[in-house]
């Protein structure tokens, strides 16, 4: 247990943590703008869905949202990150931070949760009944 308290294990485990409970809120947020955009956009959906679209198709629809709302993200997250990890750079010892392998992990990382998280809303969008959607509307 003493090896465990150690500050510099603590720490990393700590990090880690944090950034495993960021990863899970921006998934879940990402989650949330995505199914609360798809529900506004159910007449939408049917109207396609009856004129012939594909459930592939309104799938793209909810996933190039998806994809616009990571890309504005990762555009503005990647220039303050480098530019937050310039100004601590003296306490990251033996870490480089123009290491382009951790940037280009995060942004995967990233990606592919947040394709899983608007992937739920996607597939639900092509369920609909399109009779009682456009009923509703």
């Amino acid at each position: 247990m003493a090896g465990f308290a150690s500050g510099e294990r603590a720490i990393t485990l700590l990090v880690g943590v944090f950034a495993a409970l960021a990863l899970v809120i921006a998934a879940l947020g990402i989650y949330g703008v995505v199914s609360y955009s798809a529900s506004l956009r159910t007449a939408e959906f049917a109207i396609r869905i009856s004129v012939g679209a594909r459930p592939a198709d309104i799938i793209r629809l909810v996933l190039r949202e998806a994809a616009l709302i990571l890309g504005a993200g990762i555009l503005l997250a990647l220039p303050l990150t480098y530019l937050s990890l310039s100004i601590i750079r003296g306490q990251l010892e033996g870490m480089a931070v123009e290491q382009p392998a951790i940037y280009a992990g995060a942004v995967l990382l990233l990606t592919a949760c947040a394709l899983l998280a608007a992937g739920l809303p996607a597939r639900r969008a092509t369920r609909l009944s399109v009779h009682a959607a456009l009923r509703q509307s």
